[in-house]
C-alpha cells in the first residue's frame, strides 16, 4: 500500500496530514496531540488562514520527499507572504537544495575549527539556521544545546547565521548557543533562498541535504524535546 505522510506550517502551527489511498476520509493531527478530520480541519484552520491572510498569499513549500519501506512521504510547509514571487524563487532555490551537496566550503568557526562539508561526512548533520534578532529561535536554544550534549557523538551539530561575528560575539554573551557558529554567511543563508528563520537543516552522512524543517515543534503550549528532529537524523544513519 502507498502512503502519502505531509506534514504542514500554517501561521507557525505545525499540521501533519496522513492519506492512505482506498481512505475515504483523511486525518490531520494539529501538533498539539489532536487529530481532526479533514472537514473540521478547513473549517477551523483553512477558513482561519483565509481570513487572516486577506491582501497576502499562502504558499504551500515542498520540503522533503522520500520513501520510506512501502511509503511515499511527502513534506510541506505552509507560509504566508506578501510577496509571492520572491518567495516563489527562494523555495526553487532552496527546493533544488534536496538531495545534494550542501554547499560549505572550508570556512572558520568562532572557535576556529575550520568546516567543510567533506569534515561532516560520515554522520548526519543537523544545521540550524538563525540570526540575534529572532525571537523564535532564542526560545529553541536549551532544547538544542540538549541535543547537542546528548547527540554529539552520533551526529554533527552546527549552526549559521547571516550576522557578524560582532553581533553574535555580544549575543553569545547574554545567551548560551553551544553549535558552534559559522557567522557572517548569507552565502549559506539567504543567497540559497532561506529567509525564513529558524530553520532546521538535516543532511545524511553524505552530506547532501535529506530534510528541510522549521522550527522545533511544540506539544500544546509547551515546546517538545525535540526528539522529532533526533528520529529523522537516526532515519539517515
Amino acid at each position: 500500500m502507498k502512503a502519502k505522510i505531509q506534514s504542514i506550517l500554517l501561521l507557525a502551527v505545525m499540521l501533519s496530514s496522513i492519506y492512505c489511498f482506498g481512505q475515504t476520509r483523511n486525518f490531520y493531527d494539529n501538533g498539539r496531540g489532536d487529530v481532526i478530520d479533514e472537514e473540521a480541519y478547513k473549517k477551523k484552520y483553512l477558513k482561519a488562514s483565509k481570513k487572516l491572510s486577506k491582501g497576502v498569499f499562502i504558499y504551500q513549500r515542498l520540503t522533503e520527499k522520500y520513501s520510506k519501506n512501502d511509503s511515499v512521504v511527502y513534506s510541506y510547509e505552509w507560509h504566508i507572504t506578501n510577496d509571492i514571487e520572491k518567495f516563489e524563487l527562494g523555495t526553487k532555490t532552496t527546493n533544488a537544495l534536496i538531495g545534494k551537496e550542501y554547499p560549505i566550503k572550508s570556512i572558520a568557526t568562532l572557535n576556529g575549527k575550520t568546516v567543510n562539508i567533506d569534515s561532516l561526512k560520515g554522520k548526519p548533520t543537523l544545521i540550524n539556521l538563525w540570526f540575534t534578532g529572532c525571537k523564535p529561535c532564542i526560545d529553541e536554544m536549551p532544547i538544542l544545546n540538549k541535543m547537542l550534549a546528548e547527540h554529539s557523538d552520533r551526529f554533527n551539530f552546527l549552526a549559521i547565521t547571516f550576522d557578524s561575528e560582532e553581533r553574535v560575539r555580544r549575543f553569545l554573551e547574554k545567551f548560551d548557543f553551544d553549535f558552534p557558529q559559522i557567522v557572517n554567511s548569507k552565502e549559506l543563508t539567504s543567497n540559497l533562498g532561506f529567509d525564513y528563520y529558524p530553520t532546521t537543516l538535516l543532511l545524511d552522512k553524505s552530506g547532501k541535504l535529506a530534510f528541510i524543517k522549521g522550527q522545533i515543534p511544540y506539544n500544546g503550549k509547551k515546546m517538545s524535546d525535540g526528539s522529532t528532529f533526533i528520529e529523522l537524523l537516526e532515519e539517515l544513519l
